[in-house]
């Protein structure tokens, strides 16, 4: 077995010989608390966190009942939704309705989570603070582990080719074999992208110009990540919907209702837990790395998301309380979702298409075979040779790692700097920089997660409402702002080089004297 990852801690020390490895995810049902098990490269110890196969099974038959009952008031059929702003509609219909189920589903909403999910302003703020010191190796994460790895399941993989989404639908699904074409690659980085400002959204770090307070208040009902969150939510109801009105290769016998606990729980805690356990393989240094409190800011933040997701409140207490819970919340679904074996023919994963969408993209181009060394860092060979990732050459693995010490530089000298200002004028530019540019790469659009046509295509109209206006002087303050930043970092650096190095050569001298 290559070098192992091991994820969360352990009650002693680990005896390989002794490790219990998972082929089936029904093999769950016979481990006990202490187990040491080990799935695709990853060594974890089971205890009351981890959760069964059986269990899992019970989630993927509960959907979201308040939301698709919404739903169904809001459209005659998921086709006519083309185009929608869908929480626009939400409020017309509960105005023209104040009974009926738009309306129930928006009182629903329109509170604060239960105690046990909300997280505090202190948290918010903390989470938002981490996010925007290692936005970089985040995004990372949550686009080379969550999305090209766990995208993958065979579940989740079947729910995206029926709508449509990342994958086109009509393929040839043998693995591997499947021509991408530019269109199918422009149209997945744009679902990609979406995403991206989906995190921006209720993470609130869309407003570039946003102070501390209106930031952290960014999950309030009627804040934009609130909007954000429930616009995605009624967006997986048009999707649940969707599919089931074409129910063509889809079994809710065999799957589970789509879009369901699991999936949403499971997907919750890539975005939240994912990423914390993904930097330390991600930075060369063994510094800089998250603290406990951040870490459990991070979650708690993401928990109170899920809330405004649909999960279930109590899926959230009991699994997302922590970090070291929710990582290990993280393993039982891996096992679970990763583990299914795929039906022979219809199983095209999402990893080798969202590593082909997002190569060679400017600003920062990387090529495709550089997308694929870091999945494979972080995936572990294991899953990336299952999902057909090729292996990375040595040199690339040499430039990766430089790419990434490089990338850790600012990182540390925030953490070590003094100067508290200089570390709150990189996170106010990071928050611009990242906001805008996903409105550029979005074609100068903020999206508003409107569906899109059963082909996958989104209506001209809607590019034309979520157009946004070049600002050249932002982006000129924007410049600025970063190479008066770098300059001071590379003057201290250099500076302090310079003192050490005088000092030690002053000391040979006196010593040699």
């Amino acid at each position: 077995m290559p070098s192992p990852y091991y994820i969360g801690g352990f009650s002693k020390p680990v005896d390989v010989s002794r490790i219990i490895h998972i082929k089936h995810p029904h093999d769950t049902e016979t481990l006990q608390t202490g187990d040491i098990v080990e799935r695709w490269d990853h060594v974890f110890e089971w205890d009351q966190h981890c959760i069964k196969a059986s269990e899992l099974e019970k989630w993927r038959m509960n959907g979201d009942p308040l939301c698709d009952a919404a739903i169904r008031a809001m459209f005659d059929s998921s086709s006519s939704s083309a185009g929608i702003d869908l929480l626009q509609r939400l409020h017309t219909n509960a105005a023209e309705d104040p009974h009926g189920p738009s309306q129930m589903f928006l009182d629903h909403v329109s509170r604060q989570p239960p105690d046990g999910v909300a997280a505090t302003p202190e948290e918010i703020g903390t989470a938002q603070a981490f996010f925007l010191q290692h936005a970089m190796a985040i995004m990372e994460a949550l686009l080379h582990f969550s999305l090209a790895g766990g995208f993958s399941s065979p579940r989740i993989t079947k729910i995206l080719q029926s709508i449509s989404y990342l994958v086109p639908p009509n393929t040839n699904k043998k693995l591997g074999t499947t021509n991408i074409t530019p269109e199918m690659n422009d149209r997945t980085y744009m679902r990609l992208l979406e995403t991206m400002q989906f995190v921006l959204d209720v993470l609130g770090c869309t407003n570039p110009y946003a102070t501390f307070n209106e930031s952290v208040t960014c999950l309030h009902p009627g804040e934009d990540g609130w909007k954000a969150a429930l616009r995605v939510r009624l967006l997986h109801g048009i999707s649940r919907r969707r599919i089931l009105e074409h129910r063509c290769s889809y079994s809710i016998e065999e799957d589970g209702i789509p879009i369901n606990q699991e999936d949403m729980a499971a997907t919750l805690g890539s975005f939240g837990a994912a990423p914390i356990v993904c930097l330390s393989r991600i930075y060369p240094l063994p510094m800089g790395l998250p603290t406990p409190k951040e870490a459990s800011a991070f979650v708690a933040t993401w928990r109170h998301i899920g809330f405004y997701l649909g999960i279930d409140a109590t899926i959230l207490i009991n699994h997302f309380a922590t970090f070291p819970i929710s990582e290990k919340f993280l393993a039982s679904s891996v096992v679970h979702l990763l583990t299914s074996p795929p039906e022979t023919g219809l199983y095209f994963p999402t990893t080798i298409p969202i590593l082909h969408a997002v190569s060679n993209r400017q600003p920062y181009p990387s090529t495709f075979v550089r997308h694929c060394a870091l999945t494979r860092k972080l995936l572990g060979p294991s899953l990336s040779d299952h999902l057909k990732v090729p292996s990375t050459p040595f040199g690339e693995h040499i430039r990766l790692c430089m790419s990434h010490l490089t990338a850790q530089i600012p990182v540390l000298f925030a953490y070590y700097y003094p100067r508290v200002s200089w570390r709150a004028t990189k996170a106010a530019l990071t928050r611009a920089s990242l906001a805008r540019l996903v409105i550029y790469k979005l074609g100068m659009r903020r999206t508003t997660f409107r569906p899109r046509t059963d082909s996958g295509e989104l209506r001209d109209e809607v590019k034309n409402k979520e157009a946004i206006a070049p600002d050249p002087e932002g982006r000129k303050r924007l410049v600025s702002g970063w190479k008066t930043l770098f300059c001071e970092m590379v003057g201290v650096i250099l500076g302090s080089f310079i003192v050490i190095l005088g000092t030690v050569l002053w000391t040979y001298v006196q010593l040699s004297n």
